[in-house]
Parts: C-alpha cells; structure tokens; sequence
C-alpha cells in the first residue's frame, strides 16, 4: 500500500496566534503512525513537503520526527521525503539524516508503480525541472496548482504545465484536500494539512491510500482538532449554535479540545461568553462586531469579481465617503471623468492664488 500526505508542518506551536494551542502536529503524526502500523499489508510512506514548519527546529520537533520514522523502520515501513517550501535549504536534510529516503530527482518503483519526486522550488526552475521528468506513474511536488487557488497571480502551475510521459500527480503546499483529472486518464490529488493550521482548516484531515493492486485512491481520516464556526446575529440562532457546542464538549479530549469561532453582534456579546463559562471544555474565539458577520472565502472570491467588473468612477464611492469629503469626493471625480491635467491645473491655481 502507498500512503501520501503533506503538509505536516511540524512545530511545537503550528497556531501562531494562539500560544496556548501546542502540540497539534505532533499528535497528528502520531495519528498517521499508528494507523499505518494497522495496515495489514507491505506498506510506503510517501510525504510531500514541508515536513517542518520552519529552518529552525527545535529538539521536541526533531525527537516527534525521528521517532516516527524509527517505529515504522522497525516495522519494515520506508518513508519517503521531499521539500517544501517551509523546510527548504539545510531543513530539509534532517528529514534526511533521521533516516527518510529523498525523492528528488529520484525514480523508484514501489508496488509495481514508478514514482519521481521534485523538490520545492521557484515557478521559473520548476518549469524548466518539468522539462527533463522520466516517464512515471505518479510525480511528487510540492507546488501551487491553478485550481487549487482562487487568487490571481498566486500559482506555480497549471495542470496543463505537467509533461504528457507523468501519469498522475501527487501534491502539497496547498492546504485542500482535492482530487482533480490530469487529462483523461489520471489525477491530481492534494491531501490538504494533515491537521489543522489555522481557524479555516476546518477538515477532514488525513492521508491518501493506494492499497496493492487498486486503482482508487481512498481518504482515511485522522483525529484531529475539531473546529466549528458560527455567526450570531439574533437570540433565535442561538437554539441551533448550542445544541452543537454541547455536542462538541461531549466529544472533546484533554489533549483535542474543540474550537468554536463565534462571530456575534455587539448586543449578543453576554450571551456569547456566557457559553464560554458553561462548557469549558471548548476552545471559544469570540469576537463581537455591529453585523456579527463571518467572511468566509466564498465571500471574498465573490467580492473580487464583482470589484473587477467596477470601473473607475464606480469605485470611487467606495473609497471616499461624498457625505463626509465631499471636495475630496468631487476633485477624484472630476480627475476620473474628465481631464485630469486641467483639473490638477485649476486646482494648483486656487491653492496659489490663495491667501
């Protein structure tokens, strides 16, 4: 069986803004170990970049690593590596130096199925990388994909950028758990985090498995932090919001307690961290606001193409306030429809005319 996962980001603390949140990826690697010690059958793991969260690692990260190659070495279970961005240069080499067996730029058959790995690296070289790729039934990268994100200008590469000789992608560096065809015949598969890194990675969270002789991969999830958000805007909300958090408290482990993101009205503010006090087993982030309103990435996509189909003028009401700046509004509007030199002349003229 071939196991992929990426994005493991290993780190004491992966929630940077919440210091009291430690040990998450720890834990989830200890997830992926014990559930491929349970496969009953000759098993390779396969991880796609950034292994660590950064240059820099500490020893609690270092001994997480080591000892989850050592336990699956001592069960015959080889791991496999490639960089990401996150532990480039000298990080990569411990993975390395703790025994994990580097892809990059390397051909290997495991279960009958040739594999070839790139390291992470800039659009330009990677490119030029692709160029020279042996024919193979699965290329591991760690790269942004054109589908697998939803700003302009942020990709590496497009399904199209990947030679006709590879079969199938396996990827990471972007944080969705997605299956999309190569072509006609393959597939792109991204596993997304192995936990959560922040509050918009709700999940699931887990690995891909190709077990000997299949031809569909199939997701297995891990336990990881379970994290749910709401907005309350109107007391009415609040019988369905509850109901879930007592859920979720039922569910909650000491060392996994559930994160419920509330985003409240200013005037439901009592209520919100009521709930705080009554179920102290989850992990509240609450914050109060005139709407209450929780933007999610739908919203912002939404937004962006509704702005790039705004002209000038029409944007200029959302810039400037005319109720507020009304000769502000005026002047920006007369250097948008009209001819903007003049404009600028006859104002310097009044400016220097002034007394």
């Amino acid at each position: 069986m071939i196991i992929f996962t990426a994005d493991t980001h290993l780190t004491p603390r992966v929630w940077k803004s919440r210091r009291d949140l430690d040990g998450d990826s720890f834990r989830a690697l200890n997830a992926l170990r014990d559930a491929v010690l349970q496969i009953k059958e000759p098993t390779h793991v396969i991880l796609g970049g950034d292994v660590f969260d950064a240059a820099r690692i500490d020893a609690a990260t270092l001994r997480a690593f080591t000892e989850f190659v050592d336990t699956l070495f001592e069960n015959d279970i080889r791991v496999y590596v490639i960089q990401g961005n996150h532990d480039k240069d000298g990080t990569a080499a411990f993975a390395e130096i703790q025994g994990a067996v580097p892809l990059d730029k390397t051909l290997i058959e495991l279960d009958g199925r040739t594999f070839y790995g790139l390291n992470w690296m800039p659009r330009e070289e990677l490119i030029d990388s692709l160029s020279s790729v042996p024919s193979c039934d699965y290329l591991v990268l760690h790269a942004m994909f054109e589908h697998l994100v939803t700003f302009t200008g942020a990709c590496d590469l497009s399904l199209d950028d990947i030679p006709a000789q590879v079969g199938n992608v396996l990827v990471g560096d972007v944080h969705i758990n997605d299956v999309t065809s190569l072509r006609s015949t393959g597939v792109c598969i991204s596993p997304g985090p192995l936990h959560p890194c922040n509050i918009g990675q709700q999940g699931p969270h887990g690995f891909y498995a190709l077990p000997a002789g299949a031809e569909q991969w199939e997701f297995r999830t891990i336990p990881t932090r379970e994290i749910m958000r709401f907005r309350l805007i109107d007391t009415g909300e609040a019988d369905t919001i509850e109901p879930a958090i007592a859920a979720a408290q039922q569910r909650s482990t000491p060392d996994l307690e559930p994160i419920v993101e509330i985003r409240h009205s200013n005037d439901l503010t009592d209520l919100a961290e009521g709930w705080v006090s009554k179920y102290p087993g989850v992990r509240f982030f609450t914050k109060g606001s005139a709407t209450g309103k929780l933007v999610t990435a739908a919203d912002i996509l939404e937004a962006q193409k509704g702005f790039q189909n705004l002209t000038l003028i029409e944007s200029l009401d959302i810039v400037v306030d005319a109720s507020k700046d009304a000769e502000l509004h005026a002047f920006l509007g007369s250097l948008l429809i009209g001819d903007a030199q003049a404009t600028i002349d006859h104002k310097l003229e009044e400016v220097q005319c002034d007394p």
